[in-house]
């Protein structure tokens, strides 16, 4: 009974800290002036029961017929990062130096 107990509360917890939602914002978008690119800024929102952050994304699209197709310009699984903004109960943090 008591391994039971705590293998709910243990549940309970793990789908506390991973419940959440996302929600994406396009904050701008610009052609290139000479080339077929366009570049946009995307702002996504994750938000948790126990903390939110902010990831300000850059992607790099170029229109094949009637379509964009976009790549990722930071973040993800690029090398370099995006900025980002990390919040909680007792404040937020930055990686923006």
């Amino acid at each position: 009974m008591r391994t039971t107990l705590s293998l709910f509360v243990l549940a309970v917890v793990a789908a506390a800290f991973g419940a959440g939602c996302t929600s994406r914002e396009l904050i701008g978008f610009a052609d290139h002036d000479t080339k077929q690119l366009t570049s946009m800024r995307v702002l996504v929102k994750k938000n948790y029961v126990f903390s939110s952050s902010v990831e300000a994304v850059v992607y790099s699209c170029s229109e094949i017929g009637d379509k964009l197709d976009c790549k990722r310009i930071c973040g993800g699984k690029t090398d370099t990062t995006c900025p980002t903004a990390v919040g909680s109960g007792s404040g937020v943090s930055s990686n923006i130096r």
